[in-house]
């Protein structure tokens, strides 16, 4: 088994080389078995309610270079498990025990550290179970040393609860299209409060609807890369999320 300081530095290799996207997206087709998520009160609209985040500058598209250009703002979205699966123990290969949490913070800490030098990003952390959002206005910021300071330290005090309800912030994130997203996750994912049994029937299972839904948003123009790190995974549920990165463009690693 390969420790996890060796895995942590390959995911922030692979992640920092994800490339920049440009140019209008086209939005996914509307899904004709279900009707549109409600608006839940705060003028987004969702499947369940979760709170208002951006993965992707509105205002922010290009930075100046030295040579007095000006190059394309690369957007990335961190998704991460922070439902009560995270809090199970877990065995590092010396031997050490923690818990699932305790990997998912190490892991989005290198991750955060592997982006700290680039002037050419904004970025936005959002998590599942329990629900929360790094940004102060739930806009994704630049990156600084003071925002990645101040980012390890929001990641260092995080808690684990709730269910795994990982599809409404596919959704969101989906509908916004940032360049490249990461997705860290210790569980499976439950089932949408607003997505029908029939509808998840028609797909085959929850995981099927899942994997189709993103596979639906890339033949629909959305060029999100979605790279997924699985946590203490069982055999099955790497098969799941391994066909989910692919689905999404991205790759899958365990972390």
């Amino acid at each position: 088994m390969i420790r996890l300081f060796s895995l942590t530095c390959l995911f922030a290799l692979l992640f920092a080389a994800r490339l920049p996207v440009s140019g209008q997206e086209s939005q996914p087709a509307p899904d004709k078995t279900e009707p549109k998520p409600a608006d839940n009160g705060d003028g987004y609209d969702r499947p369940t309610k979760y709170p208002r985040i951006r993965f992707k500058g509105e205002n922010i598209e290009k930075v100046a270079t030295p040579d007095g250009g000006s190059k394309d703002v690369k957007s990335r979205a961190y998704l991460i498990d922070l439902s009560a699966a995270m809090t199970a123990s877990s065995t590092l290969s010396d031997g050490t025990e923690t818990t699932r949490l305790a990997r998912l913070k190490a892991i989005m800490t290198q991750a955060l550290e592997s982006i700290a030098k680039s002037r050419d990003m904004v970025f936005n952390i959002g998590s599942f179970g329990t629900e929360s959002v790094f940004a102060d206005d739930k806009s994704p910021v630049a990156v600084t040393s003071d925002v990645i300071d101040r980012a390890k330290k929001w990641i260092d005090e995080l808690a684990a609860s709730g269910d795994s309800d990982l599809y409404p912030l596919l959704f969101a994130l989906y509908e916004q299209a940032p360049t490249s997203a990461t997705l860290l996750v210790g569980s499976d994912p439950i089932k949408p409060a607003d997505v029908s049994d029939a509808a998840i029937a028609a797909a085959g299972t929850l995981q099927d609807y899942l994997v189709k839904f993103v596979e639906e948003c890339k033949k629909a123009g959305k060029k999100t890369t979605l790279d997924i790190v699985g946590i203490d995974l069982s055999d099955t549920q790497r098969e799941f999320y391994r066909r989910l990165a692919k689905a999404g463009g991205g790759v899958y690693l365990d972390g």
